[in-house]
């Protein structure tokens, strides 16, 4: 893309090169600068030469189009309008935004503004956010409202991730989107108090890595194709184990879960198996990552004896301390007793 955006703009002959590219995408990253409004500027200004019109007036088909920028203004109303020029022209099969806020470790009042600019361009172009495929969000503080107010215009949304965003202190992440095609969430240190799956009938993955509120992460209400659960993440001094029943309840479809404690406490339960088997009957694969090195092993039968169908095992420990914080719980061995928990 940059060799393109170079030779498109030095030559008079390839001025047509842009509008024959039926795949873009378009990265703030690849562009020069050592400021923001440096490569902003460099940014918007290719992203409206590609998305512009053809000079020629022949036919254009964009059929993936990916747009990685920065949250500043005011370049997020040019994006605007060039994408929802677009629009008018063809609307691709796969559309994609991913926007970051453009500072490394923001201040809270940073990921408030960040979200502010963000909220400003979604307003301002409904009819793109409407046809949006994937939504990558990062360093953001939302409001309780934000992300359903988001999802409810997102139509046509597969995929959503938020790294490194916040909400407001005891928030709970509702996810109600029954009407949604969504099939990924993906959530990379995300804070909140706790995240409701409500109601995402298409939803086949979700990825949780890093949190801090209360434990269990997730509660899973409507998610009845769901798949594949990947949870990675260090227990924290204030977080409680908690049980895979009670956090999976409902689910009847996983063929895998992917379980990474990064080599602090253990932070799920064992329970008795046959709590664990409806929900684990078409389970095929397992993996618990990065088990603390003093750490017995004998607990993680529960899983085994709870998992039917079960193909493929998957245990590692790691002798070196990973993640370690001041905030971390006091690492106790796991213990499992069979005989007890089963009443035999």
């Amino acid at each position: 893309m940059p060799t393109t955006i170079q030779t498109g703009m030095l030559s008079t002959r390839w001025r047509h090169l842009p509008h024959q590219l039926s795949n873009l995408q378009i990265s703030a990253e690849d562009f020069p600068g050592t400021v923001v409004d440096q490569i902003m500027t460099a940014y918007t200004d290719a992203t409206r030469r590609f998305l512009s019109p053809p000079p020629c007036g022949c036919n254009r088909v964009i059929k993936i189009l990916q747009l990685c920028f920065y949250l500043a203004d005011p370049y997020l109303s040019f994006i605007a309008h060039a994408v929802g020029d677009a629009m008018k022209i063809g609307i691709p099969e796969y559309l994609e935004f991913a926007a970051t806020g453009y500072v490394a470790c923001p201040s809270e009042a940073e990921l408030v503004l960040f979200k502010q600019h963000f909220m400003s361009f979604f307003h301002a172009c409904p009819g793109p956010f409407s046809l949006l495929t994937k939504l990558m969000l990062r360093n953001l503080s939302f409001e309780d409202s934000d992300i359903p107010n988001i999802l409810n215009t997102c139509n046509k949304l597969k995929l959503l991730s938020l790294r490194s965003c916040q909400m407001g202190q005891a928030s709970v992440l509702k996810i109600d989107a029954p009407c949604l095609e969504l099939v990924g969430v993906e959530l990379i240190d995300f804070w909140c108090e706790q995240v409701e799956l409500i109601s995402a009938p298409k939803l086949l993955e979700l990825v949780y890595d890093s949190w801090c509120g209360e434990n269990p992460p997730v509660y899973f209400l409507y998610v009845p194709q769901l798949v594949r659960v990947y949870f990675t993440s260090p227990a924290l001094s204030w977080q409680t184990p908690f049980t895979l029943s009670e956090c999976l309840s409902g689910n009847k479809n996983l063929s895998m879960v992917h379980l990474n404690f990064c080599t602090q406490m253990i932070w799920i339960e064992p329970e008795d198996p046959r709590q664990l088997t409806p929900i684990f009957n078409k389970l095929r694969d397992a993996h618990l990552y990065n088990i603390f090195a003093e750490c017995d092993l004998n607990w993680t039968m529960f899983i085994l004896e709870g998992a039917p169908s079960l193909e493929n095992f998957y245990l590692s420990r790691h002798s070196c301390e990973l993640s370690k914080t001041e905030d971390s719980a006091e690492k106790t061995n796991v213990l499992w007793e069979p005989s007890r928990i089963e009443g035999t």
